[in-house]
């Protein structure tokens, strides 16, 4: 703790002391941040692996029901992974409303 000459503490308030007022927008900037840096990570995976995708998508489609089972299970895939995100957000909704924190 900070003392001045007659050792006395010095009693600042929490804004003062961080320097300012914190806001609630670091989860955005975490959020868009990281959304970015997927987004530029597809865009050099397409650039450089270019061929190799071309390729995959027309072994894909030439395949005779190829492409609805890999999109079957992309959808299947998708679907569960949103009712799990859903049953997270609301077991967390449940736990902030029972310990009072919403």
């Amino acid at each position: 703790m900070a003392k001045n000459e007659d050792d006395v503490p010095v009693i600042i308030s929490e804004d003062d002391a961080r320097g300012g007022v914190t806001g609630h927008h670091v989860r955005y900037v975490l959020a868009f941040g990281l959304a970015g840096i997927i987004i530029a990570f597809l865009a050099i995976g397409a650039y450089f692996g270019y061929d190799a995708l071309t390729q995959a998508a027309s072994k894909v489609f030439a395949a005779e029901g190829m492409l609805r089972r890999r999109l079957i299970s992309y959808a299947v895939s998708l679907a569960l992974a949103v009712v799990a995100v859903g049953k997270l957000g609301r077991l967390r909704y449940c736990w902030g409303a029972c310990l009072g924190w919403i």
